[in-house]
């Protein structure tokens, strides 16, 4: 007898059971679906401790014909070949959903058609019919109730959360559907107690959103709307949090051709684009309903049907993401007239208090209008400074940082400049190996690159300088003497100390910028910034002045090739640092850092010829 048996038909159901009906809320996702395809106006959720879930709905009900199949596995009403995959539209079409929930509990359906003169009670177990219909009193509609669930998987029952914990994933479930499907009522409450969530029929989605994250959302919201056909047709509506909003735990609802799906990619560019974009870090909220050509969208890539895959999904994430940043980092904060300041432990001096010129030098100190007292220099060609706004929303205003219009300017160039093309390599890339002191391997797609890590570098660390001037944390060093700085630069340090990040004691250099987490630049190569690359700035000119510290900063902090012998510091501190902040940073244009080696389409044939 061989050894390879056919399982019994019971085994296989409980199985593919396990792959639908995972949790209690996969059940009423499974039958909320049901209750949307049924064109359902009102869908009420009631749940008892787990051991009775039921769903009633006001659809049109189920036929007393299709009783006898309704639990059986692969049996559907939306489908009747392979090709109606390409353009279904229903949320069913594989016939396992009740089979699944037969499978693994007692169910009871009391249901009736708008043509049937009576309602129908059965009950299913292991998805066949336990006895015939009977008829019973009822309206149009159907009422599903599930008792027992996982009686006969008592391993699933042991990894179920508490009662109350899967009440809450079941009432989340719930909530989320209601947000695209504004025009159902939809209630969810435990059996005696008043409803823990309900919304009308006619309730808008933006009142929805309040009534289950809060007021404090819906006031931050921004509409956002998206139609685009250059890669594939898309429409896109929903709602994002502005720069206003300081949420502690970031809220992603994504639906696609009306389907409740995670998209991984969406959320983690999002996710990055207001860590890195917006005025001031913070979780979003986003509500997105993505609409697809149904022929571009798989929608049979996973039993729970929670995840699709659609053409040119990098791009259709692209154009959102784009969109998004538009629309929600658009409006400028703005401080109150009348905020008042915090001191700031600073006494203004005699001829700061007479003077009427806020800006004629280059400025040392963000905390001030004017840097006279830094500096004895005059300059012709000065420009006013441009202040940063802080949020409207506090009482008490922070500080104002002044940017010196060279900065300003300075960024606008970047970003003019800037090429999206290094940001796409270094967020999708893989990191591969470091080849020598100069070049670095990576994997984008099906193609391998060599590129120029120290010039990346060099695009990163400016990149940082120059959007978070006035704002950049100090790493401590052991004090580097003052005789190892030129003197104009200590007569500069208050500049260098408030704009760039350096810290300095009496007895010398005490801290520099920290550019990067894990890294610190060595004594000989602080020595020589000091002694020799600072001395070459022209401080006499704003604009020159700031590129050269920007650039002489950035390049000290690219490690050296006797530093970088065996890889590992690009490989575990650099280039983590460049991924994670690749949609943030602002690279421009470098033609050829970025060379094709190979790709592996190649490398299969070549491999297959010789095999």
């Amino acid at each position: 007898m061989g050894k390879i048996l056919a399982l019994d038909d019971a085994v296989v159901q409980r199985i593919a059971a396990g792959e639908v009906v995972q949790r209690p809320c996969s059940v009423i996702k499974e039958l909320l679906e049901n209750s949307i395809d049924s064109h359902a106006k009102q869908i009420h959720v009631e749940i008892n401790n787990l051991t009775k879930l039921q769903l009633r709905d006001d659809g049109c009900g189920i036929a007393r014909e299709d009783l006898e199949l309704l639990c059986q596995r692969h049996a559907t009403s939306k489908i009747q070949s392979f090709g109606d995959l390409s353009r279904v539209s229903t949320f069913g079409f594989r016939g396992e959903a009740l089979a699944s929930v037969s499978a693994v509990s007692k169910v009871q359906v009391l249901t009736k058609t708008e043509e049937s003169p009576v309602a129908w009670e059965c009950s299913y177990l292991k998805n066949n019919l336990a006895g015939a219909p009977v008829r019973r009193a009822g309206t149009t509609g159907t009422v599903l109730t599930v008792l027992d669930l996982f009686y006969n998987s008592p391993g699933v029952v042991r990894t179920l959360r508490t009662p109350s914990e899967e009440y809450v994933a079941i009432l989340e479930v719930v909530q989320k559907y209601s947000l695209y499907y504004d025009k159902v009522g939809f209630s969810c409450k435990r059996t005696g107690k008043e409803p823990d969530f309900s919304v009308g029929k006619d309730t808008t989605a933006l009142e929805r959103i309040r009534t289950v994250y809060g007021r404090e959302i819906g006031a931050a919201l921004v509409p956002v709307s998206v139609v685009d056909s250059e890669y594939t047709p898309l429409r896109a509506r929903g709602y994002v949090s502005d720069q206003s909003f300081e949420g502690k735990r970031a809220v992603f609802v994504f639906f696609v051709n009306g389907r409740l799906v995670e998209i991984d990619l969406l959320r983690r560019s999002i996710a990055a684009s207001y860590k890195h974009k917006a005025l001031r870090e913070s979780s979003p909220f986003v509500f997105l309903s993505l609409h697809l050509e149904p022929n571009t969208v798989d929608v049979n890539t996973h039993p729970t049907k929670n995840r699709v895959t659609f053409l040119y999904e990098k791009e259709v994430c692209r154009v959102i993401v784009e969109a998004i940043e538009k629309i929600a980092f658009s409006q400028q904060l703005e401080a109150p007239a009348t905020a008042p300041r915090k001191k700031t432990g600073w006494k203004k001096t005699s001829q700061e208090r007479r003077s009427p010129e806020p800006a004629k030098k280059i400025r040392a100190d963000f905390r001030e209008t004017r840097l006279e007292q830094h500096s004895q220099l005059s300059l012709s060609n000065s420009s006013p400074v441009v202040a940063k706004h802080v949020p409207s929303t506090q009482q008490t205003a922070e500080p104002v940082v002044l940017v010196p219009k060279a900065i300003v300017e300075m960024r606008e160039q970047r970003k003019r400049e800037a090429d999206s093309t290094v940001q796409k390599m270094l967020f999708e890339g893989t990191f591969v190996g470091v080849v020598d002191g100069q070049y670095a391997m990576m994997q984008h797609g099906v193609s391998m690159f060599v590129f120029d890590y120290r010039k990346v570098l060099h695009e990163f660390f400016s990149d940082r300088l120059l959007f978070s001037f006035g704002n950049i944390p100090t790493a401590s060093i052991d004090v580097l003497p003052v005789q190892h700085a030129s003197a104009v630069t200590c007569q500069k340090k208050e500049m260098l100390r408030d704009y760039f990040g350096f810290s300095f004691s009496e007895d010398g250099v005490c801290g520099l910028p920290r550019l990067v987490e894990g890294y610190v630049p060595p004594r000989a190569k602080t020595e020589l910034l000091f002694e020799e690359k600072f001395q070459a700035v022209d401080w006499e000119s704003e604009r020159s002045c700031l590129e050269h510290v920007v650039y002489e900063t950035a390049a000290f902090y690219i490690p050296a090739e006797k530093e970088e012998r065996d890889g590992s510091i690009f490989e575990t501190v650099f280039f983590p640092e460049l991924k994670k902040n690749a949609l943030r940073t602002q690279y421009t244009e470098m033609p050829g850092v970025f060379r094709r080696v190979c790709d592996m389409d190649g490398l299969y044939r070549v491999f297959g010829r010789s095999s």
